[in-house]
């Protein structure tokens, strides 16, 4: 244990040359992970831009909730709500699923149609219309 102090000493230059190296290395990563993080959000901005526009007046909406992928749709077109608590779709986030019920306004009404490309493993993000009701 003598020695070990002596030994550090000896070679406190090449420490320190290793640890500066490892701070730019570190500094140019953090910037290159930078770059692509923002290039990523933007694509991603580009792909989850709203492209549903509400063309049913008199249509009530179940709408998903959060970002999400569709797991399972409980209900067929034709279909008739019968209460706020019916689970109208199923959705799958980080290993959870997520049930999905009409609001008031949607009971007693029957299932138009789904949203756009809606249907098993459709990805959806919060406020997008997932089945429209009459």
């Amino acid at each position: 244990m003598k020695e070990y102090p002596a030994f550090v000493q000896s070679i406190a230059p090449e420490i320190k040359s290793f640890r500066d190296s490892q701070v730019a290395a570190v500094a140019i990563e953090e910037k290159r992970e930078r770059a692509l993080l923002t290039e990523w959000e933007s694509a991603k901005r580009v792909v989850n831009a709203p492209t549903q526009v509400d063309s049913h007046a008199s249509t009530a909406y179940v709408r998903s909730p959060i970002f999400a992928n569709i797991w399972k749709i409980n209900v067929e077109t034709g279909n008739t709500i019968v209460s706020k608590t019916q689970v109208v779709v199923i959705l799958k986030s980080m290993k959870s699923e997520i049930n999905v019920y009409p609001e008031e306004s949607g009971v007693g009404r029957k299932v138009v149609e789904y949203g756009d490309g809606i249907g098993p493993g459709a990805a959806v993000r919060p406020g997008d219309i997932i089945v429209h009701l009459a």
